[in-house]
C-alpha cells in the first residue's frame, strides 16, 4: 500500500508541476537505449530475444507536434552480454510543413560487469543517420531542424549504469558526434518574417557533444507493475555553430549548457513474455538557445515489449 501511494503521489506531483510548458528535453538519442533507459536490467528468466514496438508523442517549439514510431530488436547472448538494434522515424506537423521521414539507426551493446543485487553495466553504441537533415518543402527550401527527423551525424555513445540493491539507478553517458553528414541549409531569410519567426539559421549546422546524468528509483508494485520516477540532466558541452551566406562560421552563443528533466517510467508485465511501458517527461531547466530542433515541452511514449526464443 505504501508503494502504491508513492506512485500516486509521484504522478500527482508530476502532473501539477508548473514547468510543464517549459522548453527542453534535448535528447539526441542516448536517453532511451539499453540500461541508460531501462527499468532495471533484463531478468534472467526472460527469453533471450526481444522485439519492442513503440511510438512517442511530443510537443515542440513553434506549435510543432511530433509522432515518433520505432522498432527495436535485441538479443541476450548470455547473462552478461546483449545487443540491440533500434530503427526510428518521425512525423512532424506544424505551420511550415507536415513531414514524415526515417530518422536514425541505433546499434548498442550492454555488458553486465556486476549482475547480482548490485548491478553495474556498460553501454557502447553508435547512432547512424538515415538522412542528411535537409528535407525541403514544395518550394525547394530547406526546412528548419525542428522539422528534420535526424541531426545527420554519426554519434558514438558510451554509458555506465549502476543499480544498487535493484532499486536505485545512477546512469551517466556521453554522446559524441564523430562524422557530420548534416547538409541542412535553412536560412530565415528564405522565408517570410512571419513564417521564419522563432527558427534559428542552421546552414551547415555543427552540433556539440552531450553528457547525461540520470538518477532514478525503481518501485516494484506487486508482481506485475514497476514505476521509476527519475531526474535526467543533459549538459551540452559547447556552443553549436552554422555558416552564413558568406561562408563565415557563426557560433550560436547560449546553445551550450544544461537541460534538466523530470520523468516517470511505468512498466506493466502482461504475462511471462510481454510487457507494456509508458514514459512521460518534461523539462524545468533549459539552455538559453536550442537550435538543434530537439526542444520539447512534454514527451510521452508507449512501448509494447515481446520476448521470445
Amino acid at each position: 500500500m505504501i508503494k502504491l501511494k508513492t506512485v500516486f503521489i509521484t504522478l500527482f506531483f508530476f502532473s501539477k508541476l508548473p514547468f510543464i510548458q517549459a522548453q527542453g528535453c534535448s535528447d539526441a538519442g542516448f536517453c532511451s537505449i539499453g540500461d541508460i533507459k531501462t527499468n532495471g536490467t533484463q531478468e534472467d528468466s526472460l527469453p533471450p530475444n526481444h522485439l519492442f514496438f513503440a511510438g512517442s508523442f511530443s510537443v515542440g517549439q513553434n506549435d510543432i507536434n511530433y509522432l515518433n514510431p520505432y522498432i527495436e530488436y535485441g538479443n541476450a547472448f548470455n547473462k552478461r552480454f546483449n545487443a540491440q538494434v533500434k530503427l526510428t522515424s518521425q512525423f512532424a506537423s506544424g505551420k511550415l510543413y507536415n513531414n514524415f521521414n526515417l530518422s536514425d539507426a541505433i546499434i548498442n551493446t550492454r555488458y553486465l560487469i556486476l549482475k547480482d543485487s548490485n548491478k553495474l553495466s556498460i553501454t557502447n553504441g553508435i547512432k547512424l543517420p538515415l538522412n542528411n537533415a535537409n528535407t525541403k518543402n514544395e518550394n525547394d527550401l530547406s526546412l528548419p531542424l525542428e522539422y528534420q527527423s535526424s541531426l545527420g551525424t554519426v554519434d558514438y555513445i558510451l554509458g555506465l549504469s549502476y543499480f544498487p540493491k535493484n532499486h536505485w539507478e545512477f546512469s551517466t553517458a556521453i554522446q559524441l558526434p564523430v562524422f557530420n553528414f548534416n547538409d541542412n541549409s535553412f536560412s530565415p531569410a528564405d522565408y517570410t518574417p512571419a513564417d521564419a519567426d522563432g527558427f534559428s539559421p542552421t546552414n551547415k549546422f555543427r552540433r556539440a557533444p552531450d553528457i547525461l546524468l540520470r538518477v532514478g528509483y525503481l518501485i516494484k508494485i506487486g508482481s506485475r507493475l514497476k514505476a521509476k520516477p527519475n531526474l535526467l540532466s543533459i549538459y551540452h558541452l559547447a556552443n553549436d555553430s552554422y555558416e552564413d551566406a558568406n561562408g563565415n562560421k557563426n557560433i550560436i552563443s547560449g546553445s551550450a549548457g544544461i537541460t534538466l528533466n523530470a520523468g516517470l517510467i511505468l512498466t506493466y508485465k502482461v504475462n511471462k513474455i510481454s510487457a507494456v511501458e509508458f514514459t512521460a517527461a518534461a523539462p524545468f531547466v533549459v539552455r538559453e538557445k536550442r537550435p538543434d530542433g530537439l526542444t520539447r515541452s512534454v514527451v510521452t511514449n508507449l512501448e509494447y515489449k515481446i520476448y521470445f526464443y
